[in-house]
Order: structure tokens, then C-alpha cells, then sequence
């Protein structure tokens, strides 16, 4: 059976395409492969530190909600999402998992992230 959680997308870029976000930051693309995993206590960290790193970079910013978001902490996942609207519609992922497309952007991901969440909207 299918959980909310199971639905969850979740989007990053080859270390080439960091370059404008990240800047190829190793942290976010070991928080990517974890999440990719639902390695959620790996991930976490290493998007954290990514975004200590790189503050506001909406690729971390979205990973981060996602693990937010699989972990029981909705609440948490909504900021981070709603930052990523904002800041994430003109850039497209190279890479996805779950049930994104390349041809979603970011922002495109994190509405699609907040309609699983009740009252999120």
C-alpha cells in the first residue's frame, strides 16, 4: 500500500547544474542519495549542512522539506516549501525521484509537495 509520505517528490541537479545553487556542494548531493534511499536520518543532516553552506539554495531547501515531510513533520516541510514557490520557478531539476519530472520546476515540485498536506494550502 501507497502512503502520503511515498508520494513525496523530491529533486536535485548533477553536481554541473549546482554550480548556480550550490556550488556542487557534496553535502547536498549526499542528502539527494540518501533521501533517494529514505535514508531520512542520513539525509537530513547533509541537507542541513548544505544549507549552512548555502543558504536559501531551493534544491537543499526542497530536499530538506521532503524529509520534513516523510518524517512526520509537516509543519516543518511548509516553510521550507513555501520558500521554495518563491524562489524555484525558473529552475528545472536534472535529476528527480519519486514522481517529479525534469519538466516540473522547482516550485512545481513544492506545490505539488503542499497539496499533500492538509491545510498546507
Amino acid at each position: 500500500m501507497k502512503t502520503r509520505a511515498a508520494k513525496i517528490v523530491i529533486a536535485s541537479v548533477l553536481l554541473s547544474g549546482l554550480a548556480a545553487c550550490a556550488g556542487g556542494d557534496p553535502h547536498a548531493e549526499a542528502g539527494f542519495r540518501a533521501l533517494q534511499k529514505a535514508d531520512y536520518a542520513t539525509a537530513e543532516p547533509e541537507l542541513k549542512q548544505a544549507l549552512a553552506a548555502h543558504p536559501g539554495d531551493p534544491y537543499a531547501t526542497l530536499n530538506l522539506g521532503a524529509v520534513y515531510q516523510n518524517t512526520g513533520r509537516a509543519d516543518q516541510a511548509v516553510p521550507l516549501y513555501r520558500e521554495v514557490l518563491k524562489s524555484g520557478t525558473n529552475l528545472y531539476p536534472n535529476r528527480t525521484a519519486g514522481s517529479a519530472t525534469k519538466q516540473q520546476s522547482l516550485a512545481d515540485i513544492a506545490r505539488a509537495n503542499l497539496a499533500l498536506i492538509p491545510g498546507a494550502q
